[in-house]
């Protein structure tokens, strides 16, 4: 998503049949350039008739396109593959013509299963949100996902924002992945206002009301949730027991765990990140950011990686000028674990860092899906995910919450 989206670049990179297409489908059946005619690179024509259009229209097309754009890419790709098995087209990639781009593949999918690439949309953008707050304290059991229990969560969003003067309007989108249920809510944020011009040309101001995003993954079969929100602690926390008293029908505990992530462990220099044979993967820790326990200063230590003979205890030492055992006095705050995935029959290879910071805060979650849940896996195994809380017990959710 970090990728610059232009206009110019998406209609060169996507075959002109499939935009004599595209035009049709958003209502432009009279704009014929001539397309058999028409040169492969050939874009003035098209850029001409979308500069000349109302600004209304011209916007449809540009967005559009830049949905399209976003999915073009190798994980744009994944996203449409685990779209096509959600909706029972699994057999989707082989579907595509097969001579096409990613971009021309990602516009077929937009022209052909729309279902489909609006899925995609969702899953890419999943992927790609960072540091989620994580707790383990919620009971293992099925949401109960309901046209009333969905409006309930966005009347409970819009209430926690309507103090900041946010929220008037929500609306939540879901779908499920597995195990983990995902909540995409889109409550409104500040009006903003900005210059466009008009269909007449004239420069006029406009306010926009845009929303903010806020997206739970509730994995059932763990009893964990995981909330993005740019908000502060206090608010996240609300949308915490907002979640559980609309969709699994009580409260929480008033104060959430002290910690989900707790990585003291990994100050010993004999632990080693083991993981299984069958599961061809590697695991190093590259980063690590320590903190003094008496006045708190804190200090960020990275391997050599072009040194395959380094490690983070020796890159310790080094640092701290004595044994890496005087780690005693400091605690582990951030550290950062490279993955490598060898080649597996089900799995592309490939390499991938994740960071994990105490107390509750994870990048995990926006990893490409089919990698997810290996890492999760020695996470607990390595108890660096400290699992369900021994406190479980009492903050499970009892008597149903009335409505929020």
């Amino acid at each position: 998503m970090s990728r610059q989206f232009s206009i110019p670049t998406i209609l060169r990179m996507v075959p002109n049949e499939l935009l004599q297409e595209f035009f049709v489908i958003l209502g432009h059946s009279e704009f014929d350039p001539c397309w058999p005619q028409l040169g492969k690179r050939e874009l003035d024509p098209m850029l001409d008739y979308i500069t000349d259009l109302p600004a209304s229209q011209a916007a449809q097309i540009d967005q559009e396109l830049q949905a399209v754009y976003e999915l073009s890419c190798q994980s744009g790709m994944s996203a449409i593959t685990e779209s096509a098995k959600l909706h029972g087209v699994g057999d989707l990639p082989l579907l595509m013509p097969q001579e096409m781009s990613v971009h021309g593949r990602a516009m077929w999918t937009r022209l052909n299963y729309p279902e489909v690439f609006n899925t995609a949309q969702l899953l890419h953008e999943v992927d790609h949100l960072s540091w989620w707050r994580k707790r383990n304290d919620l009971p293992a059991t099925e949401p109960v996902v309901s046209p009333e229990t969905i409006r309930q969560l966005e009347h409970g969003i819009s209430c926690l924002l309507k103090d900041q003067g946010r929220g008037r309007l929500c609306t939540i989108e879901t779908y499920r992945r597995g195990d983990v249920h995902y909540f995409f809510a889109y409550p409104d944020d500040y009006s903003e206002t900005a210059h466009k011009h008009d269909d007449a040309g004239n420069l006029i101001p406009v306010v926009i009301n845009k929303t903010m995003q806020v997206v739970f993954a509730y994995d059932q079969s763990a009893g964990s949730l995981e909330t993005y929100a740019k908000l502060p602690k206090r608010m996240k926390e609300g949308l915490e027991n907002c979640f559980a008293a609309c969709i699994l029908g009580g409260t929480l505990s008033d104060q959430s765990p002290t910690k989900t992530f707790e990585m003291n462990q990994l100050k010993d220099p004999d632990f080693h990140l083991q993981t299984d044979p069958q599961d061809c993967v590697a695991a190093q820790v590259v980063r690590m950011r320590i903190a003094h326990q008496s006045n708190g200063r804190k200090l960020d230590v990275a391997i050599d990686r072009t040194n395959p003979g380094e490690s983070i205890y020796r890159a310790i030492q080094e640092t701290l000028q004595s044994d890496v055992r005087s780690l005693s006095q400091w605690n582990i705050i951030s550290v950062a674990i490279h993955f490598e995935f060898l080649p597996k029959a089900d799995r592309k290879p490939g390499r991938q860092t994740i960071t994990v910071s105490f107390p509750n805060t994870c990048n995990v979650r926006s990893e490409r899906s089919e990698r997810i849940e290996i890492i999760q896996k020695y996470l607990r195994r390595w108890n660096i995910d400290c699992g369900r809380s021994t406190q479980t017990a009492s903050h499970t959710l009892g008597a149903t919450a009335a409505t929020v």
